[in-house]
């Protein structure tokens, strides 16, 4: 059957559009006023930090720590703590001028539009060059089976098998992307309500809520995907220590960094410095994957525009509703399996599966993942060009023939910004030269 032409589609998609930015525009004004709000509900302010009526630091209010700088130091900085005031805005100018929409290449099914994505617009202030702080040389430390474990996650994206529902990741499923506080592409905010007993984080991603006591009761015994949390202040300082992690090491995770994982210990700390910031921490430690404990740090602000970020209230995020590309995939999958002998078939990882996928994991699956440790959002290459070897028409190899070290491929090019790299390798150079769109 023939698609409608554009006359047909026309006249509802411009009246969607309307009704689109109209709600958008109410709801930044809401959001603007709800921050406002949550700012003024402090009773009292002691050396400029929000109290609450019982004189705790005040953490309630709408979140957010999106930023450009990534988790971990790029390779080609090592020993560079910090950027130039000049990289800084390099890095920043060449985000902003990515944020816009182009065509993709003929055979590519493309992914959302601009109006979808959320990215950071912004290094951090104090222009580190990687979120984490210890070790000093801003990498995690993985021991050699964890970081096969995380190359692995990161190979798979786009390749499958695809036997059942269970070879996509947890997040491609709806259910979760794992701790901590972190961002992505899209959906970065989260809010946090605070009585005297308890907090509650909601994540705007997958609707994940949190709700930590800080009665001092002891920690419940049944294991949980986001662990078990406890809190206390210590001093101006919230801590909120996390254990018995459902054992879901087995799943298929984005990163497998974030695994839930039984052996995992997790703390966090919420700093409350000024009207618009927290400073938040925290220290992972798993000997099963990091052969140390390590943190990292970042800022979290109410003042959403100071990242470069939508401005507004947070959003419903329908995740299973709207997950067409589980049944797809699977379904492409099937039709591989049923190609004719003596020929290939749409093959996993191609553009047919691609094509029949949901506009979110087409993300995923087109772009690898833009949520882990070397994430190209968080580097600065949100508008990089990402390929498959063979697909973009690599001349070392036939069409969808891949090594397992070289599956996915940062270019450079006219939308991109910051580093470029080899994502599944974990690997980043200086980006160089131009080469086509993606």
């Amino acid at each position: 059957m023939r698609p409608p032409n554009a006359a047909f589609w026309a006249a509802p998609v411009l009246a969607g559009l309307l009704l689109g930015l109209a709600r958008m525009t109410a709801a930044t004004a809401a959001g603007k006023q709800a921050n406002r709000a949550t700012a003024a509900a402090g009773s009292a302010m002691k050396g400029g930090v929000p109290r609450t009526a019982w004189g705790a630091p005040d953490l309630n209010g709408i979140w957010t720590g999106s930023t450009l700088t990534p988790l971990e130091r790029p390779r080609e900085l090592a020993g560079k703590d910090h950027l130039t005031e000049d990289e800084a805005v390099s890095i920043e100018q060449r985000a902003r001028s990515n944020q816009v929409d182009r065509p993709p290449q003929p055979g590519d099914p493309g992914t959302y539009n601009q109006i979808w994505f959320d990215p950071a617009s912004r290094v951090l202030a104090d222009r580190r060059t990687s979120l984490v702080v210890d070790p000093p040389d801003g990498r995690i430390p993985f021991t050699p089976e964890g970081l096969r474990e995380q190359q692995r996650s990161r190979a798979r994206y786009g390749k499958g098998p695809y036997a059942s529902s269970l070879d996509l990741d947890t997040g491609e499923r709806c259910i979760t992307d794992g701790l901590p506080i972190y961002f992505t592409g899209y959906n970065n905010n989260y809010q946090i309500f605070q009585t005297r007993e308890h907090v509650a984080i909601l994540h705007e991603l997958f609707r994940e809520t949190r709700i930590i006591p800080l009665d001092g009761r002891p920690h419940a015994g049944i294991p949980q995907w986001l662990g078990d949390s406890r809190g206390y202040w210590e001093g101006a300082t919230l801590v909120v220590e996390s254990i018995r992690f459902a054992d879901k090491k087995d799943q298929e995770w984005a990163d497998a960094w974030r695994a839930s994982r039984s052996t995992t210990h997790l703390v966090e700390r919420f700093t409350r410095v000024d009207g618009e910031r927290i400073d938040y921490q925290f220290t992972w430690e798993d000997r099963t994957i990091f052969s140390k404990p390590w943190t990292a740090a970042f800022p979290l602000t109410n003042n959403q525009a100071s990242r470069g970020v939508t401005v507004g209230r947070l959003y419903e995020y329908a995740c299973h509703e709207g997950n067409y590309a589980l049944p797809n995939i699977l379904a492409g999958a099937r039709a591989q399996e049923r190609a004719p002998a003596g020929t290939t078939g749409p093959r996993q990882g191609s553009s047919f599966l691609r094509h029949v996928g949901h506009a979110r994991v087409l993300i995923r699956s087109t772009i690898s993942s833009s949520r882990g440790p070397n994430s190209f959002q968080q580097a600065g290459l949100s508008g990089a060009k990402i390929r498959r070897s063979g697909i973009a028409g690599d001349p070392k190899r036939g069409a969808d023939q891949y090594e397992e070290s070289d599956c996915f491929r940062l270019e450079p090019g006219p939308r991109r910004s910051g580093w470029d790299r080899s994502i599944s390798a974990g690997e980043e150079r200086p980006a160089q030269g131009g080469s086509r769109r993606p």
